[in-house]
């Protein structure tokens, strides 16, 4: 089917133009490929700003952060709008001013619809929490909705859990779900027969061996290079990570870590560095332009995401792109991945001795990049478009 004449909107998080703000940077290489399907795409982000200054987020580590006000603009076909709107978040905590939030949301994706008179025929929403616009949009416009559940793992079992009548709304009104994991199919079937599994890509024009890179990013060539990418929060396990760095390093010294992100526990992890006597083995280096991070991927040796709960990390995908070898958890959609030790080694979360004898086994072995970027390519952005747009020509008919 041919949708070249039709205009698609999507509601998900999204990178600012600079590429600072890296948010939704999963849904831009989706739609790098797939804006080239459709006459115009319009992409409506969300962006809630607080009442409360941000030092309170710190104190309460809320999972609502204080959000920059981020600017429109527009590349090729896409447009991207920064739909804004106030609220307190501790107000957010409690059912009445959750459904008082969900309706500021609707109320600003809709003044945007409105004040640039956007036209659409597809619907896609990207989490659950944007699928509340999206059948909203569906029921008024009478247009199809389909909703991809980015959820990581633990927060989709809360979903699923939460006994949210609003929630399962969501899953049961969408014309189709897509989830990025395998497993987590038959509890959407519960609500809704259309569901599939797709997961996340990675963008092979940017995530591709490159040669140099380590020279690039000035780092020693006589060490072996580890390299975690992520927010510096709670569930991405990093203190795990420098747990195991502590015990690795009482076996050989010829490491460096190199943690890539920012977030509220860098003071904390910084702390622990300090007092595991570790400055010179690991080091965080704070957050790095999307652009910039092909470069890191490549000057390392080993990559390793210590998540405690994940859906599908697109950090994984990109490491393989660049024919790195994944030391990882047991978490999410992972396993589907990792699904053999040509590829990597998995242990459960919150294990730092696994963790270490792991990146041990990884960094003595002899890798075979040509088997691991081979395996990457069906997890490139254009594979990965050609499914998604599949579910765009059924909901269509």
């Amino acid at each position: 089917m041919n949708l070249k004449d039709k205009n698609l909107l999507v509601i998900s998080p999204f990178p600012s133009k600079d590429g600072r703000d890296v948010d939704g940077i999963f849904v831009k290489t989706q739609l790098e490929v797939i804006k080239d399907y459709f006459k115009e795409v319009t992409v409506i982000v969300i962006n809630p700003v607080s009442l409360i200054p941000s030092f309170v987020y710190h104190i309460f580590r809320s999972n609502f952060r204080h959000k920059l006000i981020k600017k429109d603009y527009k590349y090729a076909n896409v447009s991207v709008y920064f739909a804004r709107h106030f609220y307190f978040p501790i107000f957010y905590k409690i059912p009445v001013g959750k459904e008082v939030f969900e309706r500021l949301r609707i109320k600003a994706v809709e003044g945007i619809i409105k004040k640039y008179k956007i036209k659409f025929d597809i619907i896609h929403a990207q989490f659950t929490s944007s699928g509340h616009c999206g059948v909203y949009l569906k029921k008024k416009y009478q247009k199809p909705v389909i909703v991809t559940i980015q959820e990581d793992s633990n927060w989709f079992l809360e979903e699923y859990n939460s006994i949210d009548k609003r929630i399962y709304d969501v899953w049961k009104k969408a014309d189709f779900l897509i989830r990025v994991n395998k497993k987590d199919v038959p509890l959407l079937r519960e609500y809704n027969n259309n569901v599939v599994c797709i997961p996340n890509a990675f963008d092979p024009k940017k995530f591709h061996p490159i040669k140099d890179s380590r020279t690039i990013v000035n780092l020693p060539k006589d060490k072996k290079i580890i390299l975690s990418v992520g927010m510096l929060e709670e569930y991405k396990g990093h203190k795990y990570l420098v747990a195991a760095i502590s015990k690795i390093v009482s076996i050989r010294n010829d490491i460096l870590c190199l943690i890539i992100g920012n977030g509220s526990l860098k003071e904390e992890l910084q702390k622990q560095i300090n007092y595991l006597n570790l400055d010179e083995y690991v080091k965080l280096i704070g957050g790095k332009p999307h652009d910039e991070i092909p470069l890191w991927m490549n000057a390392c040796d080993l990559y390793i995401q210590p998540s405690l709960a994940e859906g599908n990390p697109t950090v994984m995908f990109e490491c393989l792109g660049c024919g790195k070898p994944f030391v990882g958890t047991t978490v999410g959609g992972v396993p589907e991945i990792i699904i053999n030790d040509k590829l990597g080694y998995l242990c459960e979360p919150k294990n730092p001795d696994k963790l270490a004898e792991n990146i041990l086994m990884a960094l003595d072995r002899k890798w075979n990049e040509e088997y691991i970027l081979n395996y990457a390519k069906k997890f490139s952005s254009d594979e990965i478009a050609k499914e998604i747009f599949k579910i765009y020509e059924k909901v269509m008919h």
